[in-house]
Parts: structure tokens; sequence; C-alpha cells
């Protein structure tokens, strides 16, 4: 009977997230975000979003950095991956948002590694966005720092080096590689 419960909740807390965010309504999903953990891992949509995906679909990035915050150091939750196996870094890293991929990421490699059913990861997404619609992206820290190995080569690791996902072209200097 308390496993009924607790789907019946999680259902109530699903149903409220997708009609909010449908709405516009961000000040409730993210005052739900506050209020109840699990509506940090809802998925709310057919597809597998939740709250978190749709605001960086919808490009809502003052929510999505309140949500993130809600969040805090809940990996699970910033992990969590849709039906494609797209996380929200995923996807704020294929619209080319750079405030969005730093606030997930948050210098996590964890997140930074992770791959969709494509077998993509946000670092080929975001590199994707670079070549394709030039959006010059600043880097967080030096390789050195992320890695400690200065002998390492990131464009040999695209895949899991983070300096490929922050990979940097300054409109001014040309590319930074």
């Amino acid at each position: 009977m308390a496993m009924g419960m607790e789907d019946s909740e999680l259902d109530r807390i699903k149903t409220f997230l997708f009609e909010k965010a449908m709405q516009g309504k961000w000040k409730d999903v993210i005052e739900m975000y506050k209020n109840n953990k699990k509506a940090h891992q809802a998925k709310i949509t057919v597809l597998g979003d939740t709250a978190l995906h749709i605001a960086i679909l919808d490009g809502k990035e003052a929510e999505v950095l309140k949500l993130v915050d809600r969040i805090g150091d809940d990996l699970d939750s910033r992990m969590i991956k849709n039906n494609m196996g797209n996380t929200p870094l995923h996807l704020a890293a294929s619209i080319g948002n750079v405030s969005m991929c730093k606030c997930i990421a948050d210098g996590n490699e964890r997140l930074v590694g992770a791959r969709n059913r494509k077998n993509e990861t946000p670092l080929f997404l975001a590199a994707q966005q670079v070549l394709l619609n030039g959006i010059f992206v600043p880097e967080l820290k030096p390789h050195e720092e992320m890695h400690g190995d200065k002998n390492s080569n990131c464009l040999e690791k695209a895949q899991t080096c983070i300096d490929f996902f922050l990979f940097t072209r300054n409109p001014t200097e040309g590319p930074g590689i």
C-alpha cells in the first residue's frame, strides 16, 4: 500500500511540474525543486525529460541556474538521462549555452563524459556547436590543472578531456587550438 501512495505522490509531482513548465510558471517549478527532492528526477514528458531538460530546451537560462542550485551536489539528478540518453548537460551543449554548461557541469568530468544513445558526449556536442556555428566557448581551467598532466594531448582524448568541451576559439586571435 505504501508503494501505491509513493507512486501517487510521484504522479502528482510529475503532473504539477509538467503543467507549470508548459505554462511558463518556472517560479512554481523552482519552488517544487526546492521543497521536494523527488522533483529533481521526475521524468515529466513522453520523451523522458525532466523539468531541467525542458528549461534548457526553452532557453530559460536564469531558471536553469536556479534549478541546478536547488539540485545542489546531487550528481544523479544532474546526470539523469531522457529517452535519447541525453543528460541536461548534453542539451545545454547541443544548444551552445556556455552559462548553462558551466553551471550544470561544475567541473565534474563524470558529467562531461556521459554518453547518450548515439554514443555522443556533451564534449562532442559542444565541439560540434563550435565547429558548425562558430560559437566562442571560453576555457574554464587549463588542461594541466584539470588533469595534472602537461604532456597529455587533449585532441587525442577529445571524448574525455574537459578542455575540448571548453574548447577555446577567440574571435580576435582565431582558433585556440
